[in-house]
């Protein structure tokens, strides 16, 4: 990471990915918790999928595994197609610092270093802002078992004497019928039925795998969707940086600098079209969870009775994910809109008296600016903003599809 000159931002961004070790890391410490990261996400996620398929006939519990399985799996797929396309990543970021020396030599009026502390201050902001909430998320999920651990269920009295066994080894004793009571242990996942935890130290083990992979995988998540919105949100700012430029060419800038406006235009294309061809997979695979996640909170919150905290944690997570999606579709409209932008900036420049060389330059960069720039998640979606309402619409009729044969079942 030392020998690319990268701004802040990314900096922040790629010490995130380095701490999951889907990047090289430059410390020694988060070399050493990158290696324990990947043990977590791997351990976590095939536990994950044994769960699942021990669960297989319980439709109580079948549904919400399924949906933790596909979510993961979002993670594992991103962590891998990350880590098997760094050099893909350093190209990205070096075309991306290749845009910003174009655009920093063709600075008159010091709108470029405006628009990149701009596109720096909004995506550490939002970058740190979407880490810190997903691992809330996280930690909520992990520590909330711990205040229910020790609870008192009350056994229905018998005439004579039980044997009670709690979920803790060590707490077994025959007790009386006004005595009778267990006390519980809770796990972040539930139990897991080929692991048996009522006896220490499974119990600790199964709670430490569970918890650590929920952070790790969130971090894994949180990680990636922050590196693309910065990648694009930097983008956006180099955009709006040429597109105050191409508005006073013939004005102020001679016939070199809108050479180099054109360069930089040209570099921008590039530079996006490397990020497209990164990120499409993951976005593809992305939505896919995203519309899986949303039906299936809804779907549970709808089942669960007399509110509370579990009600509130899932409109957590629903709210999360619809946050996550309007996140990504709206950097990807902003970038569309401001690309579409380049050809009218430069139309309305002062170039009606210009020589013929002139004009015909100025006509290629409006040829090339009426083709809008779009990120695409595979051959399915283009992310805008019409992407993450239709999203949200076909999420809900999903969600009615269930609720109307989970009815019919009933």
């Amino acid at each position: 990471m030392a020998d690319l000159d990268v701004t802040p931002s990314l900096k922040l961004n790629l010490h995130l990915l380095s701490v999951v070790g889907m990047w090289p890391a430059s410390y020694a410490v988060i070399k050493l918790l990158s290696y324990f990261s990947v043990f977590v996400i791997f351990s976590f996620y095939l536990s994950d999928l044994a769960l699942a398929f021990s669960v297989r006939h319980d439709m109580e519990r079948l549904p919400i595994c399924i949906g933790f399985v596909c979510g993961y799996f979002v993670s594992v797929f991103k962590w891998a197609w990350l880590v098997k396309h760094r050099k893909d990543i350093r190209e990205v970021m070096t075309s991306l610092m290749e845009c910003i020396k174009l655009g920093s030599a063709n600075d008159t009026s010091g709108d470029w270093s405006k628009a990149l502390q701009a596109s720096n201050r909004t995506s550490i902001i939002v970058s740190c802002s979407w880490v810190l909430y997903i691992l809330y998320l996280a930690t909520q999920n992990t520590l909330y078992p711990l205040a229910l651990n020790g609870m008192k269920v009350d056994i229905p009295p018998t005439n004579h004497s039980i044997h009670v066994v709690s979920d803790r080894a060590g707490e077994n004793e025959d007790i009386l019928q006004n005595k009778a009571y267990m006390l519980l242990y809770f796990l972040p996942f539930g139990d897991w039925p080929f692991v048996d935890t009522s006896h220490s130290p499974a119990y600790e083990m199964v709670y430490f795998i569970q918890g650590s992979g929920c952070i790790v995988h969130s971090v894994v998540h949180s990680s990636g969707d922050t590196f693309i919105f910065t990648l694009v949100t930097l983008a956006c700012g180099q955009f709006e940086a040429l597109i105050s430029s191409l508005k006073t060419v013939g004005t102020s800038i001679k016939y070199p600098q809108l050479e180099a406006c054109i360069k930089h235009h040209q570099q921008l294309f590039r530079t996006v079209e490397k990020i497209n061809a990164l990120y499409s997979p993951i976005i593809l695979v992305e939505f896919f969870n995203m519309m899986l996640t949303l039906c299936t909170f809804a779907f549970e919150a709808s089942k669960m009775e007399g509110g509370g905290l579990k009600i509130w944690a899932q409109a957590q997570f629903f709210l999360g994910t619809t946050i996550e999606l309007y996140m990504i579709c709206s950097a990807g409209s902003r970038l569309t809109s401001l690309s579409l932008q380049v050809a009218d900036a430069i139309y309305e420049s002062d170039w009606i008296d210009k020589p013929k060389h002139w004009k015909k330059s100025i006509m290629i960069v409006m040829m090339r600016g009426q083709k809008p720039l779009k990120l695409t998640g595979g051959p399915f979606y283009v992310i805008s903003n019409e992407t993450c309402l239709a999203l949200l619409q076909l999420s809900l009729s999903y969600y009615t599809v269930l609720h109307n044969v989970q009815d019919a079942h009933e």
